[in-house]
């Protein structure tokens, strides 16, 4: 968790920090407006994958919206039409549900007079409240029939006035409110308490914190508020989820003050998601220390990105966490697989080679002067920089016959463009090992060690559930036939159609098509495809 009241932003992470964020919660509490939808209903790009993911990677997902405008039954409608598996409608809590709860507790045979929508109204009554009809011909209202009205028809025992967001707010429903509250028993109890509702990306409406206020004004009533941040809000949250340990849980939402604020006082973990229009990534920065988050990042669907791939230098670090977690290396990789190394706590020696002022006297100094210091292993993996002086230095420390040679990527040729291709690094490994007897240790496809690593992060159990998409036969197929994966070949990439019908067996493919695109057009004419039909017989290939 974030310290010292200073936001991180997800994206900036190390790999290793991510992970060790990813697993310091269990339970996720999500807002939905701004965050999975704008208001008017339309849905935030791959928001809903985001928070799918977030519950197939084994994490608790529930909702805590300030939204009391839909049903559950609505909220269920939508959470299916967006694509969400496994959807109850116990899985939300919204002020009205919380509202009920209150009055339950408190006073069972409550009877309320209700300025909320049919939906919360619909949630009141399934708990047992007795609701007062309104009782307004709203069409037909004049000063005259309201006077009338209001004198003639005086109200019986109200034990609370209830108000939330109801877009048919008006001043006769919170006039009539006004005379129930007249009775020093009746409580005033109030839903959402957002200063603006987003309605889209460009449209921001006021929310009804000014009709509350006139209840307030002119009832002279402290209210109790159901909404967000609430504290009866929180003790309803932490009782129907169960939760009790609120640093296991991680609150995400647009606002900073309903939604953060509130997450900081139950004691949760917060990410802020800049998606509602409402705040954004300045206003987080700039704000009080009660509606700071620990993390913020552009939308829950950055989850996807961030969680998703597998590449050679996080099975290097996996496997060297189990074998040498502590382990010296001197890293041949890009910067970035530098940055990841490091994070999980490995020293790196730095190449402190300035090969543009090298010369054979130099180098012939620093290699004598600079002796290695003790080296578990030597990476190298894609990195543009490489060059001779680094391998020469590689292979000093690799005399040691304790230190190991780990590599990663394995292509022999890498496609730039669709029409261009350069060799890969493989002459660069092979260097390394001719001159040192090493057996590398292989990392990238179609290594057995990636494919233990890809088996653990993603949780396969059933491999001939999984099917593997590639370009290239020898890494990408090969990879998937040796992992047990049915295999899809593509040819957009190094290989061709022709290679595929020549290819070894190891090397056949199950399926090919002429690109990924194809899959997706197939799947959209036919609905999906058929379990029988996707199966791999190993006997032949098959164009789909």
């Amino acid at each position: 968790m974030a310290t010292n009241n200073v936001s991180k932003n997800l994206k900036d992470l190390t790999p290793q920090e991510f992970t060790e964020f990813f697993n310091s919660f269990d339970l996720v509490l999500c807002d939905c407006d701004g965050v999975l939808w704008m208001g008017c209903g339309l849905a935030l790009p791959r928001a809903v994958e985001g928070v799918q993911l977030l519950k197939d990677k084994g994490k608790l997902v529930k909702f805590v919206s300030n939204n009391s405008m839909r049903s559950d039954q609505q909220y269920a409608e939508k959470f299916v039409q967006l694509g969400m598996r496994d959807y109850k409608v116990d899985d939300i809590i919204h002020p009205a549900k919380t509202m009920a709860w209150y009055l339950k507790n408190i006073n069972p045979e409550a009877i309320v007079y209700p300025l909320l929508t049919p939906a919360a109204i619909e949630a009141l009554l399934r708990y047992g409240i007795r609701v007062v009809p309104k009782q307004i011909d709203m069409n037909a209202l004049t000063f005259s029939n309201f006077t009338q009205y209001m004198v003639e028809h005086d109200p019986p025992r109200v034990d609370a006035v209830i108000a939330d967001a109801w877009l048919a707010t008006s001043f006769a429903h919170l006039v009539k409110a006004l005379q129930y509250l007249k009775d020093p028993k009746c409580q005033l109890i109030l839903g959402a308490m957002d200063a603006m509702l987003p309605v889209n990306a460009d449209l921001a409406i006021p929310g009804f914190l000014d009709c509350y206020e006139f209840l307030k004004k002119y009832s002279n009533k402290t209210p109790i508020t159901m909404g967000k941040p609430s504290k009866l809000l929180e003790e309803f949250v932490k009782h129907c989820f169960a939760i009790t340990n609120p640093q296991r849980c991680l609150f995400i939402g647009d606002s900073l003050k309903s939604d953060i604020s509130f997450g900081r006082s139950a004691g949760f973990q917060t990410l802020f998601v800049c998606s509602g229009g409402i705040d954004n990534e300045e206003a987080m920065l700039n704000t009080l220390d009660d509606y700071k988050p620990d993390y913020y990042t552009n939308s829950v669907a950055d989850f996807i990105d961030l969680n998703d791939i597998v590449y050679p230098t996080k099975a290097m670090a996996w496997y060297l966490k189990k074998i040498k977690p502590a382990a010296t290396i001197y890293p041949l990789i890009a910067s970035a697989s530098k940055k990841l190394l490091s994070s999980y706590g490995f020293n790196l020696i730095p190449i402190d080679i300035d090969v543009n002022e090298l010369t054979f006297q130099t180098f012939a100094h620093y290699l004598t002067k600079n002796g290695p210091t003790k080296v578990d292993t030597v990476i190298i993996d894609y990195n543009l920089a490489t060059g001779y002086a680094h391998i020469i230095k590689a292979l000093q420390y690799l005399n040691d016959p304790e230190c190991k040679l780990m590599v990663g990527a394995t292509d022999s040729m890498v496609p730039l463009t669709s029409s261009l291709s350069i060799p890969g690094y493989l002459d660069f490994y092979e260097i390394l090992t001719k001159y040192t007897s090493k057996e590398p240790i292989v990392m990238g496809k179609p290594s057995k060690h990636l494919e233990d690593f890809l088996k653990e992060f993603y949780t396969i159990t059933n491999s001939k559930r999984c099917l593997f998409i590639g370009d290239s036969l020898k890494a990408d197929i090969g990879f998937g036939k040796s992992a047990g994966f049915q295999t899809l070949f593509v040819s957009t990439g190094i290989n061709n159609e022709e290679d595929v019908l020549n290819a070894p067996e190891m090397c056949t493919p199950d399926y090919y098509a002429d690109s990924f695109a194809d899959l997706k057009e197939l799947v959209l004419e036919q609905g999906m495809l058929e379990s029988k039909d996707a199966l791999g017989n190993g006997n032949g290939i098959k164009n789909i």
